[in-house]
């Protein structure tokens, strides 16, 4: 039943709307999208409260039931980071600290995300210093920011010490997030999030053909576009195309564009 009750909770995430919507804008489907999460969440306030007010079931058990607990508990933290207001924040990063699972803890951390608020910062710094030392779950705390951040919020992660561009999983969790999950920035029609990706695989490419030329896939949806983006894109694509690239990339490259 709690499984059941977290999936009714869920809504197409915007790589599932915008396969619907030719031309796509991913920046007005995010906005329409948190409109009716905003709405929702209002709606639920009090079953989310109620169900965040208990503690998480403890000790962890990888059976059906608390399974089905968890992901309803997770989707409640959705729900309230969806309501983006003070209250809901203090109370995420309380969910945060008292976390006694890893889905529980990455869950509040990816809905504060969806804020500037100084909870924020300040999850993602014990997240950070708790987990610094094992580089999977470091991953996980990069793909949470990619997932949800500006260009800017990229530049900042890739300058980092600990962001190497030899590590693929490194890579994958901070430009492959950004670029294949985080739609609405990856295809602003400005074209930054274009150039943030396309410089990157120039630089990868020379080490790891493979990982650029799967991260060179995130535009191929670009003739489903609205006109701006739709440009920008064809833009990266061409510059990317004159550059002395790898057989693995261009084909890539080659075959998006024709």
């Amino acid at each position: 039943k709690a499984a059941n009750a977290a999936l009714l909770t869920r809504l197409p995430d915007v790589g599932e709307l915008f396969r619907e919507r030719v031309p796509a804008d991913p920046t007005a489907l995010l906005q329409a999208r948190k409109r009716v999460q905003s709405a929702l969440a209002s709606a639920l306030s009090d079953e989310a409260s109620a169900i965040l007010s208990q503690p998480a079931p403890t000790p962890f058990a990888p059976d059906a039931a608390q399974s089905g607990e968890r992901a309803l508990r997770a989707a409640m933290i959705v729900l309230m980071g969806a309501r983006q207001d003070p209250a809901a924040n203090a109370r995420l990063k309380l969910v945060f600290d008292d976390a006694t699972n890893m889905t529980e803890s990455l869950a509040s951390l990816r809905a504060l995300c969806q804020s500037d608020s100084p909870q924020k910062q300040a999850a993602l710094e014990a997240f950070a210093h708790r987990w610094k030392d094992n580089p999977l779950v470091m991953d996980k705390w990069f793909a949470v920011q990619a997932g949800a951040g500006t260009c800017s919020d990229i530049e900042r992660l890739i300058a980092r010490k600990d962001f190497e561009l030899t590590n693929p999983n490194r890579v994958r969790a901070v430009i492959g997030v950004f670029a294949m999950q985080n739609l609405s920035s990856f295809h602003a029609p400005d074209g930054l999030g274009y150039k943030l990706v396309t410089d990157m695989v120039e630089q990868i490419d020379a080490m790891n053909p493979a990982l650029a030329a799967r991260l060179m896939t995130a535009f191929e949806p670009w003739k489903s576009l609205e006109p701006r983006a739709r440009g920008a894109a064809e833009a990266s694509l061409k510059a990317l195309r004159d550059k002395d690239l790898s057989k693995n990339a261009s084909d890539i490259i080659s075959r998006t564009l024709g």
